[in-house]
């Protein structure tokens, strides 16, 4: 079977089975490029350490969006793609996005800020 004669596949919140490597690295890739564009984040502040603006957001909605959409990438591998930002003496730092991960979903289970559950939502439906 493959992605395209799965009925009902297209609203699955996976990668598709047939997706290599490269390909996934590039959707997550795209995944951040496309939450840096949406908070107006220029991507070298993205990638850079440190805490200037709206770029810690970016790093986290980015890393949830691509820890539940693009199934089968390491924590290290997510933390990669972050360039130096997530980059320490021991290596890339998969903690960090654990703590993106959790922090993005305690925040859209929270009865409170609405405007963020809402740039999620549009998020995940311009990916």
């Amino acid at each position: 079977m493959t992605y395209y004669t799965a009925p009902g596949v297209l609203n699955i919140n996976i990668c598709p089975a047939e997706m290599t490597d490269a390909m996934k690295l590039s959707f997550a890739k795209d995944i951040i490029a496309t939450v840096a564009k949406f908070y107006d984040v220029p991507m070298d502040v993205v990638m850079k350490k440190g805490r200037p603006g709206k770029a810690p957001m970016v790093r986290q909605i980015a890393s949830y969006l691509i820890h539940e959409k693009v199934k089968g990438l390491s924590l290290k591998t997510i933390a990669s793609l972050f360039g130096i930002a997530y980059f320490n003496s021991t290596g890339y730092d998969h903690a960090a996005i654990i703590h993106n991960v959790t922090r993005v979903k305690d925040q859209l289970t929270s009865k409170f800020d609405n405007e963020f559950k809402t740039d999620v939502k549009t998020l995940l439906q311009i990916i």
